[in-house]
C-alpha cells in the first residue's frame, strides 16, 4: 500500500544500509532450532497478499513450537507492519495478553 517510488526507495535504502550483505548472508538459511521447550505463547503471522516470500518458501510452521498460533494478516504484504500497523500491534497484545493469562 506504499507508492511505487517510495517501494523503490525502500528497497535502495535497505540494499545499500552498512551490514546488509553480510547480515543476509549470515541469516539466508538460517532456520528455528529448538534448544529447550518455549513456554510462552507463540505467534507467528504472514501477510496474505505477500508476493516477495511465497508460503513454499517460508511456512515451515512444523518446525515451530508445538502451541505456536498462526495468524494470517488478511489483505497485507511483505511488510504488514506498513500495510496494517493496527492490526499487527494487535496480534501482538493478543499474544501478550495470552502470556499474562487472559483469553485473547
Amino acid at each position: 500500500r506504499m507508492s511505487t517510488a517510495t517501494a523503490r526507495q525502500a528497497i535502495t535504502d535497505l540494499g545499500t544500509a552498512p551490514g546488509f550483505r553480510a547480515t543476509f548472508r549470515a541469516t539466508l538459511w538460517r532456520a528455528y532450532v529448538p534448544d529447550g521447550p518455549i513456554e510462552a505463547p507463540v505467534s507467528v503471522s504472514f501477510g496474505t497478499r505477500d508476493l516477495v516470500v511465497l508460503p513454499r518458501q517460508s511456512r515451515h510452521i512444523d518446525r515451530l513450537p508445538a502451541h505456536t498460533r498462526v495468524v494470517p494478516l488478511r489483505g497485507t504484504g511483505h511488510v504488514p507492519m506498513t500495510d496494517d500497523p493496527h492490526g499487527v500491534a494487535g496480534l501482538i497484545r493478543a499474544t501478550a495478553r495470552a502470556d499474562a493469562g487472559v483469553r485473547p
